[in-house]
């Protein structure tokens, strides 16, 4: 049950947290081709959660109950950072992270439910180095379980669909601001400025959002670099990916499917220093209706680039979209071979929302740049704070294939100045 992943920045060292045992794993795969591959035990026995863990030249951080701790690779035993005060014997009483911000220091968050009156539940917290206590510095999450640095060492986490949660989101994770899940026994956080999502997923496409990591490759993995990816549990499991960029200084972007069915339920992820995605997949009685199972699962680049809208970007008068190949002019020129619609969630106490007021968005002419690779679409107006569904399905490369993932879907927070 590899519930937490964690790769040591420059060798090929790769950890597991065991869900089912408390136990941390090192996986052993000297061929570099999992034909032979062995899990090798390394450290004490937790006996608790690990949820969450981070790799880097000082050894292995655990987040686990109570403890921040460290395991080096040359002894037997857990070295405790910090102190995490945690309430006992309540399933959602967990610790999520783990992230290293710019200045150095560890980020993490306590879920709300088990004890709402506990200093930081639910919220963002950020332990400095050399400092025993932490600080609650952004507030309202309902049940993040991913957290990773991203573009220009900004921290982002994910958070799970639910009450005051309208979809799936990923969030860029802002100091004092109030992310819209209300903890009853700190009712101050909710006057705060509020944090929007920089990406809603839509409920189709994922119904638990999990695992966050961001590739920092470098093109090691394909086309991709400077993107997220993004752990779905739920019914055969999926991974998504997600770019976000800056409109008017605050994060929005998009997000698009990555990787089908056939991973069990994904829930953690990570990249190794060769920039393979490395997925913990599990499946659980409860949520799932099936026996506790786990498998882990690598994802490699083998050199040959998918046909993928790459990305998109938001212009002040529509959507630039990029593509991973060369296109075939006509079809890619032609506003026929693209369709838009847009919608927005309702947020309240109930279980999620309902894409409402969906709407198609006339599209008024695409124009092809001489790249050959990206394509500027024109759209008869705007609506802000919706999610935008751009499909491209009559687009073909250059050499006549479909797109494998013909749509995205935009987070329209922002539009552009002139």
């Amino acid at each position: 049950m590899p519930v937490a992943l964690a790769a040591h920045p420059r060798d090929d060292q790769v950890f597991v947290a065991s869900l089912k045992t408390g136990e941390i794993f090192r996986v052993h795969d000297p061929e570099s081709h999992s034909s032979n591959d062995v899990f090798e035990r390394v450290g004490p026995t937790l006996f608790a959660d690990a949820l969450s863990m981070f790799c880097d030249e000082s050894g292995l951080l655990v987040v686990h109950r109570r403890n921040l701790s460290r395991w080096r690779s040359e002894g037997r035993f857990l070295e405790r950072v910090a102190l995490i005060p945690h309430g006992v014997a309540d399933s959602y009483d967990y610790a999520y992270g783990l992230a290293r911000d710019r200045s150095g220091a560890w980020v993490y968050s306590l879920a709300p439910y088990a004890h709402h009156t506990l200093p930081g539940s639910g919220a963002a917290l950020r332990l400095r180095v050399g400092r025993s206590e932490p600080e609650a510095f952004a507030f309202g999450f309902r049940n993040p379980l991913g957290w990773c640095a991203g573009p220009d060492g900004e921290i982002f986490c994910t958070d799970n669909q639910g009450e005051w949660v309208p979809a799936n989101k990923l969030c860029h994770v802002v100091e004092g601001r109030y992310y819209g899940f209300p903890n009853p026994k700190q009712p101050e956080h909710v006057s705060k400025p509020a944090g929007r999502a920089a990406v809603f997923i839509p409920y189709s496409w994922a119904h638990s959002i999990n695992g966050l990591a961001y590739d920092h490759s470098g093109g090691k993995f394909g086309p991709y670099a400077g993107q997220f990816f993004l752990a779905e549990l739920m019914f055969g499991g999926a991974i998504l990916r997600a770019d976000v960029e800056k409109v008017n200084g605050e994060y929005q972007g998009v997000c698009f499917p990555f990787w089908g069915k056939g991973l069990l339920g994904p829930v953690s992820l990570a990249f190794d220093a060769r920039g393979r995605l490395f997925v913990g997949g599990i499946t659980e009685p409860g949520w799932m209706a099936q026996p506790d199972r786990g498998q882990l699962f690598r994802i490699d680049f083998i050199g040959k680039t998918p046909f993928e809208i790459r990305t998109i970007r938001i212009r002040p008068r529509g959507f630039r979209l990029e593509f991973t190949q060369p296109v075939d002019r006509t079809s890619a020129s032609d506003p026929d071979s693209y369709r838009i619609e847009h919608f927005r969630y309702e947020i309240t106490g109930a279980y999620g929302s309902p894409e409402l007021d969906r709407t198609t968005q006339p599209i008024t002419s695409a124009h092809l740049a001489e790249d050959g690779k990206t394509v500027e679409l024109t759209l008869s107006g705007w609506a802000t704070d919706r999610v935008y569904l751009i499909e491209a399905a009559g687009v073909r490369s250059a050499d006549g294939q479909p797109l494998v993932h013909p749509q995205g879907a935009y987070t329209v927070n922002q539009i552009p100045r002139e």
